[in-house]
């Protein structure tokens, strides 16, 4: 029996002791209590101290007398001695006491769970511990014990699912042959559960079916395809319905339950959500304790804060079992609302809340949006999603796009192109972002929107500063501007004099940046917005870089910092820290460079942030490249450019494959860094990136002049000058 040592350890401390052995195996089902059981009445030690053993199943039985004439006959009372005595719980009870014995009732939930029988049977079982020579096991399926009883402790705990590599041991051990993919896979799906390992186990061992059939079955069938029998030993299926048919659910436990299986991440157990919780879906709280009696849901506590999850099976079983659209209402509600009050990213409460929940959202937003009937609350909730997963380094569109096909309101739909704008420009798909920004400003015309102009208009300023066509984005910015004054208002305007002041530190126009940024700085600390005034300083710091005023431009990242931890923004803590990072690297302080940038992928990863590790990975890379690390540098770059691959970053990864080809230029292998180069000049053309292409071109203009390919190098140079000529325009 592998994965359940310690268990046995557990079970085995309480032989040889001074208290009589009174023990709960509790679990959800599948879990292999009475495997456990069977085990450990096996051990020699349990033999030598209870020399008589019985083992009694509570299957099929309807009463306790039924329960009590299997007694009788496992410790051959006579029917004679039965008719004796006045109740057939006495004659049992007066031989038991004859005897050093051990009695295992096992699946007693049989009986227990019923109500009408709970209080005889507890009363039962405090006779049963009342006799000092007998050794008592019970298998239950649930996480609640019987009262009557006083349990021997330290008390086991409920069995949980087997980790990974004891799932294959026990395959293994029982099919006699290592684990394909496809059996790796289906051991993956079924989440641990032992009973669901042996039946695939046997199915293959016994040749009634090969893993690449179950495993595409499963993926049709699910947990029905685990059945070799029609019992609960046999039947992941019947095993799972006896928990889900007990008697301890209540409607609101089982529609709870559908919800759970809609899940991919659980449910938070912390009480502000539960709270939440309790006022949009009927009797939660009670609901989910049912849930948690019989093993159908179970508490995650290796998280902080712990979550509420049902294991994947039981997910299949309930998604299969049928139409759940009618329960899943309350939680659309639930989510849209928790999403639109949690709009704002860089709001800290906002932070912690949704990074947990972000992939439930996707999920029930999904699921909402399959229903066919769209309300704007839906719209507006896709949005803000959208937003959060261009914030968190995960940008979708699926759901945005969706919502634009369904909305009917010109502003709302102005609204998703903006977001749609926005996540094309964090992917670098330049074309597709500049077509959604100007749709969105064309919708927001028509439908008379000045302050959703002034985004619009703002965002394309923005748009325009990243591409180098500065004339283009000042114009739009001071339009811009001017909307925010019409509208007057004061935060949407602070933002525009920061974007203006960014735009002129780029063109060189340093006294106008100072002055915008100083303003935009000014207007922030009216309206008494920290994170604001953070901003400004950053953008301030990048103005003392331009002008190699170093001391003030550590001081405005080191202040921007500081600020960025007053509001518990940890994105923006890695993003000052990367400035500093840079500014000691333009300094040649590699240690200190070195220190922050590792400081800030640490807040990186902490965020789930994918661009931001990608960043700072490239940096300690251009840092082992400066002190001619190339190993690690290489590592570094290899590590950025998977992570952007998994962003869908078109240009980080042309610029990851960039460096790499330089670390194979300084290795001199030639050609892998025409390889790594290459495909980055592919992918500068495909993301329209002027800049990029020349940047390669001349890249391998260099590779080809060190291989004395004269006439190919030529080509290259020349072609790179025309593209530089472009983008100076």
């Amino acid at each position: 029996m592998v994965g359940r040592e310690k268990e046995m350890e557990l079970l085995i401390s309480h032989i040889g002791t001074q208290e009589p052995l009174r023990i709960a195996i509790l679990g959800a089902g599948g879990m292999g209590k009475t495997t456990l059981a069977l085990h450990f009445l096996r051990k020699e030690e349990v033999s030598n101290q209870y020399p008589k053993q019985l083992f009694i199943s509570c299957e099929g039985k309807a009463s306790l007398d039924q329960l009590l004439l299997d007694i009788a006959t496992a410790i051959q009372i006579h029917p004679e001695q039965l008719q004796e005595k006045k109740h057939i719980q006495d004659a049992v009870l007066e031989e038991l006491r004859k005897h050093a014995a051990i009695i295992c009732v096992d699946n007693m939930e049989t009986l227990w769970e019923p109500l009408e029988m709970q209080e005889q049977l507890e009363q039962f079982l405090n006779y049963l511990s009342d006799i000092p020579g007998l050794g008592l096991l019970i298998t239950l399926r649930g996480n609640q014990r019987p009262n009557g009883v006083t349990w021997s402790h330290p008390l086991l705990r409920p069995l949980s699912p087997l980790k990974r590599e004891e799932s294959l041991q026990t395959f293994q051990n029982i099919a006699q042959q290592p684990a394909t993919d496809a059996t790796q896979n289906l051991i993956q799906e079924v989440g641990g559960i032992p009973l669901a390992v042996t039946l695939i186990a046997h199915l293959i061992r016994d040749e009634i079916e090969s893993s690449e059939s179950l495993w595409s079955r499963w993926q049709h069938e699910k947990t029905s395809v685990l059945q070799t029998a029609k019992n609960r030993l046999s039947s992941l299926d019947i095993s799972i319905s006896l928990s889900f048919n007990s008697p301890r659910m209540t409607p609101e436990a089982k529609s709870l339950l559908y919800l759970l299986s809609y899940l991919p991440d659980g449910f938070s157990n912390s009480v502000e959500m539960l709270k939440k919780a309790n006022d949009y879906i009927p009797q939660f709280r009670e609901a989910l304790k049912i849930l948690r009696t019989v093993a159908l849901a179970q508490i995650e506590e290796t998280l902080t804060p712990s979550r509420i999850h049902i294991l994947s099976p039981i997910k299949h079983f309930c998604l299969q079992l049928k139409d759940l659209d009618s329960y899943l209402e309350p939680i659309i509600v639930f989510y849209r609302d928790l999403i639109q009050r949690y709009h704002n990213p860089t709001d800290t409460q906002a932070y912690f809340i949704i990074i947990q929940e972000f992939y439930n959202i996707s999920c029930i937003l999904q699921a909402d949006i399959g229903k066919g009937q769209y309300a704007i609350a839906s719209i507006q909730a896709v949005i803000d999603w959208t937003r959060w997963s261009i914030f968190l380094g995960r940008p979708s569109d699926v759901l945005i796009k969706k919502a634009i096909r369904h909305c009917e309101d010109i502003g709302l739909q102005g609204s998703c192109y903006n977001t749609l704008g926005r996540l094309f420009m964090y992917r670098r798909q330049m074309a597709e972002a500049e077509e959604a920004l100007q749709k969105a400003l064309a919708l927001h015309k028509e439908a008379d929107n000045i302050l959703n102009q002034a985004d619009d208009l703002g965002i394309l300023g923005a748009f325009y500063t990243d591409r180098g066509q500065l004339k283009k984005a000042e114009k739009i910015l001071q339009k811009a501007l001017k909307l925010n004054n019409q509208a007057q208002n004061a935060t949407v305007q602070a933002e525009s004099l920061g974007r203006l002041g960014e735009l002129y530190t780029r063109s060189n126009q340093l006294k106008k940046a100072e002055k915008a940024l100083q303003e935009a700085l000014e207007l922030h600390k009216q309206n008494q917005d920290v994170y604001g005034q953070a901003h400004d300083l950053y953008r301030l710091g990048y103005l003392y870089m331009q002008r190699t005023q170093l001391e003030e431009a550590e001081k405005a990242f080191g202040e921007a910092l500081e600020l960025y931890k007053e509001v518990r923004n940890a994105i923006d803590q890695a993003n000052s820290l990367g400035s500093l990072g840079g500014l000691y690297i333009h300094s040649d302080q590699l240690k200190k460079a070195e220190k922050a940038f590792g400081e800030a992928l640490e807040l990186y990863k902490e965020a789930q942030n994918v661009k931001g590790q990608t960043f700072a990975l490239e940096r300690l890379g251009d840092i082992c490249i400066c002190r001619d690390q190339l190993e690690e540098a290489e590592k570094a770059f290899g590590e950025a450019l998977e992570l952007n691959k998994e962003a869908q970053n078109i240009q980080g990864q042309a610029y990851g494959l960039e460096r790499l080809g330089d670390i194979y230029i300084r290795r001199h292998q030639l050609e892998e860094a025409e390889k790594a180069i290459g495909e980055a000049l592919e992918l500068d053309k495909e993301a329209q990136n002027v800049q990029g292409q020349a940047f390669g071109l001349g890249k391998l203009g260099y590779i080809y002049m060190q291989r004395n390919q004269l006439e190919e190098a030529e080509k290259a140079f020349g072609e790179a000058l025309e593209l530089y000529k472009e983008a100076q325009n």
